[in-house]
């Protein structure tokens, strides 16, 4: 008796064209869904470095305002200034996946630029791009969610 039901199914094209017909739309929907989680994944991560960034924004934008008065009021530029604002420069890297093309672009020649021997710094474009990051500290997050 058992084996006539099961013959049933081997021997009826119509029943094996219907269950190759649903192992194929189960794939598709397996496929579908890891896409759709992926997206809520990206989305997870993006909304949490907007919480960090937005958490953390007033001390990062006090502490490079701290280092670029250093350089401009005080006249101080040596080594370690460089090396505190490449650290400081280097906390946007956290942040990447928030920041548009043009910000990333600036930060990476920031890093770039502040790598050179200190004679050849110029502290003009130093200090330009300094503001420029600072603006960037200074925008909230939130729109991006």
């Amino acid at each position: 008796m058992i084996y006539n039901f099961f013959s049933f199914f081997y021997d009826n094209h119509g029943v094996s064209g219907l269950a190759g017909f649903c192992s194929i739309l189960g794939l598709l929907l397996s496929i579908y869904l890891l896409y759709i989680a992926n997206g809520i994944k990206k989305g997870i991560k993006k909304y949490s470095q907007v919480k960090d960034f937005n958490a953390n924004r007033d001390y990062n934008m006090n502490r490079l305002i701290g280092l670029k008065d250093l350089f401009v009021i005080n006249n101080v530029f040596d080594n370690k200034l460089i090396t505190d604002l490449s650290v400081e420069i280097h906390k946007f890297k956290n942040y990447w996946d928030i920041l548009r093309y043009t910000e990333k672009r600036m930060i990476s020649k920031s890093i770039h630029y502040l790598s050179r021997d200190l004679q050849q710094i110029d502290k003009i474009k130093l200090r330009n791009k300094l503001v420029y990051l600072i603006n960037l500290y200074s925008a909230n997050r939130e729109e991006l969610i």
